[in-house]
């Protein structure tokens, strides 16, 4: 195998990409260790050893850093959600399920690679 076809686009990481996830949803969604990710999860979870606090900070930490946008996402209304990395914080807390895609998504390091494989 060359190494070079694990290797990711570090911009794309950052910048984030757009992922098609179930029922038209589409999630921007940059790489869970990109530098911004990193540096707010060190600097927040200094002195933290209780677990519901460290889940608070990695969902803000993620709403801030991860999730940069979505489209056709709507509420129990039927109307459209607008995107704001409060409204993602608020989503994480009130359905940890979709915070839990989001996670999935942004571990995924195919998705942060560029088009011919590396």
């Amino acid at each position: 195998m060359n190494i070079n076809k694990l290797k990711t686009n570090q911009q794309k990481e950052v910048d984030g990409v757009w992922v098609d996830g179930p029922e038209g949803l589409r999630l921007k969604v940059a790489r869970n260790t990109n530098p911004y990710i990193r540096k707010f999860l060190v600097k927040h979870n200094r002195h933290r050893l209780d677990t519901d606090a460290s889940s608070e900070i990695m969902k803000k930490g993620f709403a801030k850093h991860v999730l940069l946008g979505w489209q056709n996402l709507q509420g129990e209304d039927g109307k459209d959600i607008e995107y704001s990395s409060d409204k993602a914080e608020e989503l994480f807390k009130d359905v940890p399920d979709f915070f839990d895609m989001v996670v999935m998504y942004s571990n995924d390091a195919d998705l942060f690679k560029d088009a011919e494989g590396n």
